[in-house]
């Protein structure tokens, strides 16, 4: 009498095993991009009646993930040495950076100029450097702009003028400070 027969089932999912879950808000840069499980996490959620669980993991980021808006799925094929295979399992994470850019104010300063001591370039040199104020981010380098015009007068008459500083991030991500100066005749005439 002859017996023959091969193994048609594939791997099972032991049952008081849990599938991994993705997650797709996650406020953070690629670099805070989580791993997933690995082959052998997976691997061992699984049985097999005729030998080992074998998995393969595949996915990464795509060329356009950046620190604003990033998306990966991991997927996983399941099998045994007969090449039956279970259910594949896909594991997905998303998201991206929306947090502002730190501002330290711990050097800010406001400025008084004295009229007859050349006041445009003083006041240049204090806009270019945010009024002393730092910002770093979590993503990386910040970018400046201030609401100081173009076409505003420098004006010797003592009144304090507040400008806003905004640091920005390469997501549009904004945190803003301020300064005031004022431009003072503090010169005698004799």
């Amino acid at each position: 009498m002859t017996y023959s027969g091969y193994d048609q089932d594939p791997p099972s999912l032991i049952t008081s095993a849990i599938i991994p879950i993705g997650k797709t808000d996650i406020i953070g840069c690629v670099s805070d991009l989580p791993t997933g499980p690995t082959e052998y996490e997976i691997a061992e959620l699984f049985n097999d009646d005729c030998g080992e669980v074998t998995v393969t993991k595949t996915g990464g980021l795509g060329d356009e993930d950046t620190d604003c808006n990033w998306s990966v799925t991991y997927n996983y094929t399941i099998q045994d040495n007969c090449e039956n295979f279970a259910e594949e399992i896909n594991i997905t994470y998303a998201g991206g950076d929306n947090v502002p850019p730190f501002i330290d104010n711990t050097n800010l300063t406001n400025i008084n100029i004295e009229c007859g001591i050349d006041p445009a370039n003083k006041l240049s040199d204090w806009l270019e450097n945010h009024a002393g104020a730092t910002a770093t981010d979590n993503c990386g380098g910040v970018t400046w702009r201030h609401n100081y015009g173009e076409n505003e007068n420098v004006q010797c008459d003592g009144g304090a003028i507040t400008v806003i500083f905004t640091a920005i991030d390469a997501c549009g991500n904004e945190s803003t400070t301020s300064a005031s100066y004022s431009i003072q005749d503090n010169t005698a005439l004799w």
